[in-house]
């Protein structure tokens, strides 16, 4: 039965503390790599906000070297609320690995107004329970909460892969029906024009932005 330990921590003179001065802007963490040990580690991460001028100024503040970033290497334009960033950054400032070298399963990250947040997974209590010490131990953590809880019947991944949740289609009628503005105040783009564009009936189309979105706020709730 595995465990689930939750962390929410500021780390001082991060990128990821820095992210506080874009607030409405969120960056998740894709995967990483170890380039090379204990020094350079690759990182994909992606950036979403509604306002699109944060996403382009929090990327070329990346860009110019923000926190332990040592270097951007891609930047790829999803939509315009929405892109993904490879870049390079120092091995000592990537604090998942403090999860991961105490026997972490799996971990998923999240930043949100300079607050760096993890899930992880483990099997064995104490592994968790050494985490937290070793994040407690470090000069440069502020460590807000680290909570542990033992559950049953839960993925590991807590159903976060958008991919194997929504249907190719219902993936492609939301981000087409985001992009143009379906959700906004002011409506950019109606059923029709949508129906339209898929050859697909009003009915249909709505019936897959709703199960989209039904999917989609499930998974937020059981975060």
């Amino acid at each position: 039965m595995p465990y689930r330990l939750h962390v929410s921590l500021i780390h001082r003179g991060d990128w990821s503390e820095l992210s506080r001065n874009y607030p409405g802007l969120s960056v998740v963490g894709l995967s990483s790599y170890v380039v090379k040990p204990s020094e350079l580690t690759l990182e994909v991460v992606a950036v979403h906000a509604l306002d699109s001028s944060l996403i382009r100024d929090f990327t070329h503040a990346l860009m110019g070297g923000l926190g332990n970033v040592v270097k951007v290497l891609y930047v790829n334009n999803v939509s315009r609320r929405y892109r993904e960033v490879v870049l390079l950054s120092e091995y000592d400032g990537v604090l998942k690995y403090v999860l991961i070298n105490n026997g972490c399963l799996t971990v998923q990250s999240r930043v949100h107004n300079g607050v760096k947040e993890f899930t992880a997974y483990f099997t064995d209590k104490s592994n968790a329970e050494s985490s937290c010490r070793a994040l407690t131990r470090r000069g440069d953590v502020d460590l807000m909460n680290c909570s542990l809880v033992r559950v049953k019947g839960e993925s590991f991944s807590n159903g976060l892969s958008l991919g194997t949740m929504l249907t190719h289609r219902e993936l492609q009628v939301l981000r087409r029906a985001y992009e143009a503005g379906f959700f906004d105040d002011t409506r950019g783009i109606g059923l029709s024009e949508l129906a339209r564009e898929f050859g697909l009936s009003k009915s249909t189309v709505s019936h897959h932005i709703r199960s989209a979105v039904r999917k989609i706020i499930k998974l937020y709730l059981s975060r």
